[in-house]
């Protein structure tokens, strides 16, 4: 052991000494805490943990702390499975996305312990196991479970005296909405071990804080080709409904203009920072009495967020009416005998072609903070809801109403849905979660999801003499499912009234009204 890592360690024993810590399965250290303590310490383990965090873990279980885990900020900042290379091998990183599966939770042999059983005399036989996925100073061991020993006497396992760990396997994907346009979302798995383990599920946003590695094992095709994950050490859940999130985002808003402010400050060359007239425009609009928004001679704050939504479509005021209410959502409501009552709106728009239904939805899925966009005819419904592949590892994947948990799920070309795909989301529509009972697994995933999706006619235009669901080919349980049903019409007067608007448009006749809306950026924030 070099000099420079004794002195570190005995600079991190009187840290420890000092806090005064209780016994715990995992001690997450915060980087930032610790950059003031020790600067040089902490840029040590942030690039070297494979040497340092096996004598960090040594020192910590002399206080019965098995393993240490890291939180705070990084020089690399947040990443994404995307902006992951391999300048940040063998790093501390911290990575954000979403679940979209996970394998279910194995025990793993650390030690095993085995004696002979064909003399008077027992001999006990130990062998240790170390492979890629574990810290450790030592060289990785040989994946052998021997079952005999040097002359050739079979060995019985002994299974009480042998050590385990829990080991569980995830793959974490980059937000869909942030995804470049026209390219595949990105992943990176994560190896979850010992009290990490079951502490997420798919659809889950998390950010994950660990060690990028190298597997020891290359490709069969490619040898110089090495798998790379991520060693988890601390996981952190973004997802909404969490009590820390909630607490973090309480803590947040007391200072959130003045953050807005800030960040604008520091990005102020980057075209997507939001503008001072959007903050004033918004601390303006929530200073206004909402109620009086239906005087004649007051403000009217609800309207300028209405005239907001999808600028770029002319008319169609009471569907962006319906469009802002989903957005915004509601309340969950938990009454006393146990029930919820969801606090998200489901919305369908049914109407004729070509009355700018999909660009609703197109619009929702940009503005959206958490949004996935799919089509009737491309899903089934495990696309939707989950599925589980079985194999060497049965994983359970997420489907795009779970991966939209907490935020909006557009479907478009609803009505080309199958009828066994469309009862396959009712329970998401009306329960917000998904029930899975396959394969010897049973678990409820949360998909607490707005839902706003878009049918045509199956006449090829919207009859008066037929209802809703007669319209659109659909039984009333799925149509029941829907707060809200526009119904869209492509007439004579609709299209000379579009027509006039654009020509005086064009022409520059007409002119902004008000200057008070708020721009889509402030509206995704």
């Amino acid at each position: 052991m070099s000099d420079n890592i004794s002195s570190f360690l005995s600079s991190f024993t009187s840290y420890i000494t000092n806090l005064k810590i209780q016994p715990c399965p995992r001690l997450v250290l915060n980087l930032d805490a610790f950059r003031t303590f020790s600067k040089e310490f902490t840029s040590y383990l942030i690039n070297n943990p494979l040497t340092l965090i096996p004598h960090v873990e040594n020192i910590l279980s002399s206080y019965n702390i098995k393993h240490i885990g890291t939180t705070g900020s990084l020089p690399s900042s947040i990443l994404t499975p995307r902006t992951l290379s391999s300048q940040f091998l063998s790093k501390i990183v911290c990575v954000q996305g979403i679940v979209t599966h996970i394998t279910p939770v194995q025990p793993k042999v650390v030690l095993s312990v085995h004696h002979t059983d064909t003399t008077n005399d027992i001999v006990f036989y130990e062998k240790e196991y170390r492979d890629s996925t574990m810290l450790s100073l030592l060289p990785p061991t040989s994946i052998y479970y021997p079952i005999k020993d040097h002359n050739n006497t079979p060995l019985v396992s002994d299974f009480g005296l042998s050590s385990y760990m829990d080991y569980q396997s995830i793959k974490i994907q980059e937000m869909p909405e942030n995804a470049p346009p026209s390219q595949l979302p990105r992943n990176i798995i994560c190896i979850l071990s010992d009290d990490l383990v079951d502490t997420v599920k798919p659809g889950d946003r998390v950010l994950v804080y660990g060690v990028y590695r190298c597997m020891s094992q290359g490709s069969k095709e490619i040898p110089n080709y090495f798998t790379t994950v991520v060693l988890v050490n601390n996981i952190k859940l973004l997802s909404f409904g969490n009590k820390n999130c909630e607490k973090e985002n309480e803590e947040f808003k007391e200072n959130s203009i003045e953050n807005l402010r800030n960040e604008n400050k520091e990005n102020s060359t980057n075209f997507n920072s939001i503008k001072e007239n959007d903050i004033e425009n918004t601390i303006e609009t929530s200073n206004t009495n909402i109620f009086n928004s239906y005087s004649i001679v007051s403000p009217i704050p609800l309207q300028n967020i209405y005239n907001s939504i999808a600028p770029s479509i002319y008319g169609h005021s009471t569907i962006k009416k319906a469009v802002s209410l989903l957005l915004v959502g509601g309340n969950e409501i938990k009454m006393k005998n146990g029930s919820k009552i969801r606090g998200s709106l489901n919305l369908l728009l049914v109407g004729d072609p070509g009355t700018a239904k999909s660009q609703f939805l197109r619009y929702v899925n940009s503005v959206s903070p958490i949004s996935v966009l799919t089509t009737g005819k491309g899903c089934s419904v495990a696309g939707l809801t989950c599925c589980i592949k079985m194999g060497e590892d049965t994983v359970i994947e997420a489907g795009a109403m779970v991966l939209s948990d907490m935020g909006v799920c557009c479907v478009d070309e609803f009505d080309k849905m199958s009828a066994g795909d469309r009862v396959g989301i009712h329970e998401v529509m009306e329960q917000q979660s998904v029930t899975v009972a396959k394969g010897g697994i049973y678990c409820i995933l949360n998909a607490r999801c707005s839902v706003i999706a878009a049918a045509n006619p199956v006449l090829g235009y919207y009859s008066e003499k037929m209802s809703v669901g007669e319209n659109v080919g659909m039984g009333n349980s799925i149509i029941s499912r829907f707060d809200i049903v526009m119904v869209v019409k492509d007439t004579n007067e609709r299209d000379r009234e579009i027509a006039h608007h654009v020509l005086n448009n064009r022409s520059g006749k007409i002119q902004s009204k008000s200057n008070y809306n708020i721009s889509n950026d402030c509206i995704s924030q």
